[in-house]
């Protein structure tokens, strides 16, 4: 998970590579007593109360040490096995800026999973806003909360929320560590919502589902129902493909893959390289006039192909 340069005298920091277990993240956060990032000084008594979701305090321990010197925290053996950890005001700075570090290579999908994949941050994003917005359509109260528990697997619970929080979506109120062994929360998040960013982010987030053999999409999840072909057809293919997640450029050859007849994959076939790629490109951009003609489906957004003809993505106008 990080790459450490044994050489002390080295000044460069902490590269962090791969997905941080929850259990990291959660005691990084709670070093910097977040979000009131507060100095101060962790207990053994404290240390000894946390409940892990996967590890155990030695492993975190072990972690703890490897960022040392990078954040400026100080160990003091009080008690076998439980140190006092102290935390002055520029170790938090520190510990701040090594969170964001990691939280951009995770927005740009550059860190690599150690046990489980994960989806891209699009769908990450989208997972959580609609989670969020389901609350919200439930009650009416100002402060809501998410649990690891209730998270899906490949969904990141604590990246999720701290970058939509950067994002002005929500503000983080209180991180919590259940500690009751029957419960099957470990790890809860109390937060206040923008509610004007949330809907607004609804109005253009596209959902596509089926009905009766047809195939739909709607702008928002209270949007009017936009009736695109049969489920089957190929605008409707196409169109299911670059939403999920919505902005990811996908190939040319991807894309032809989910559009093709057995008419444009003779096209293909029989053309050679150079003239086969022109017959997928004008195979997609077919289906793209078809979807144009679609009352409706060009008022928010547009599908794009790039000046090399490589990549194909879905575009907000």
């Amino acid at each position: 998970m990080i790459d450490k340069n044994p050489n002390r005298n080295n000044k460069k920091e902490a590269k962090i590579d791969r997905l941080m277990d929850e259990d990291f993240l959660f005691l990084l956060l709670t070093l910097i007593d977040y979000p009131e990032k507060n100095p101060g000084i962790l207990h053994p008594e404290q240390l000894k109360k946390f409940r892990f979701k996967k590890l155990n305090w030695k492993n975190c321990f072990n972690f703890l040490l490897l960022l040392e010197r990078d954040t400026g925290i100080k160990f003091k053996v009080i008690e076998k096995n439980f140190p006092e950890i102290e935390v002055s005001e520029k170790s938090i700075k520190n510990i701040q800026r090594l969170i964001n570090r990691y939280l951009k290579k995770f927005i740009s999908g550059k860190l690599i999973p150690v046990d489980k994949n994960y989806f891209n941050f699009e769908k990450q994003k989208q997972y959580f806003i609609k989670k969020i917005l389901k609350r919200l359509e439930e009650k009416t109260a100002k402060i809501f909360f998410l649990s690891d528990n209730e998270i899906d697997d490949g969904y990141r619970f604590f990246e999720s929320l701290l970058i939509l929080e950067k994002q002005k979506y929500l503000e983080i109120k209180n991180i919590t560590n259940s500690q009751k062994l029957e419960s099957e929360d470990y790890y809860k998040i109390v937060f206040s919502i923008n509610q004007d960013k949330f809907l607004t982010n609804n109005q253009r987030t596209i959902f596509c589902e089926k009905d009766s053999g047809f195939g739909f999409i709607k702008f928002g999840e209270r949007g009017e129902r936009i009736k695109i072909s049969k489920a089957t057809s190929q605008p409707y293919k196409l169109l299911l493909y670059l939403s999920e997640p919505f902005g990811t450029a996908r190939s040319i050859d991807t894309v032809f893959e989910v559009i093709k007849t057995e008419r444009s994959k003779k096209l293909v076939e029989n053309n050679g390289v150079y003239l086969g790629a022109n017959e997928k490109i004008n195979a997609i951009k077919n289906v793209r006039k078809e979807l144009q003609k679609i009352k409706g489906f060009t008022k928010i957004i547009k599908i794009e192909i790039d000046k090399q003809r490589k990549m194909v993505w879905l575009a907000y106008k």
